[in-house]
């Protein structure tokens, strides 16, 4: 068997299963861009509640994407959508017990579970292209890596309300891609069924 027939067989098993699957993508979405409103409209709380506000957000859109990546055991994306859950994970767990860190460190800490995040998703778009929604995931993925740099890189713009609105700008990026997969995904599978 060629290189290319194992890589298309393999690209026609990821899109089966992400077709039946589509619904998990789909509630992984809805709850990042929930998480990233409730990130974006939540500023202005002291530094203390900011920590456990983005703390909060990371720990459960993090749950969510180990719970994604395990109903997708198959998918050659599990890997890297684990190991964001995690570091999603722990980053929301280190913040939250000590949310008095300071601005600096919540903000080096979001940039850095963005950074890893951007790479992931621009990785899983370079992966499924040229497949409906991949360009989805690239954006978000640039949207991430950007919002990621913008944090670690501590640029002067950046103040004590700049890692809750970045991070939740970048959770509603994500979350939009998995919705425009999942709806994808689901027409595909429903064409395919004749409904």
């Amino acid at each position: 068997m060629s290189i290319l027939s194992r890589v298309g067989s393999r690209s026609e098993s990821m899109s089966g299963l992400v077709q039946q699957k589509w619904a998990w993508f789909l509630a992984l979405g809805c709850v990042l861009v929930a998480c990233g409103a409730v990130a974006i409209f939540q500023p202005t709380l002291s530094t203390k509640a900011l920590g456990i506000l983005v703390g909060s957000v990371l720990v459960v859109g993090g749950a969510m994407q180990i719970l994604q990546a395990f109903q997708l055991h198959g998918w050659p994306g599990f890997i890297r959508s684990l190991t964001v859950g995690v570091i999603q994970v722990l980053g929301g767990v280190m913040i939250y017990l000590n949310p008095f860190v300071g601005a600096v460190a919540v903000s080096i800490v979001i940039g850095v579970v963005l950074l890893l995040q951007g790479i992931s998703q621009i990785a899983l778009a370079l992966k499924i292209r040229p497949r409906d929604g991949w360009g989805w995931v690239l954006g978000s993925g640039a949207v991430s890596l950007g919002t990621g740099l913008v944090l670690a890189l501590r640029f002067k713009f950046s103040d004590i309300h700049t890692p809750g609105v970045v991070a939740g700008i970048a959770l509603v990026f994500a979350g939009v891609s998995y919705i425009a997969i999942s709806l994808m995904a689901r027409r595909v599978s429903d064409n395919n069924t004749g409904l």
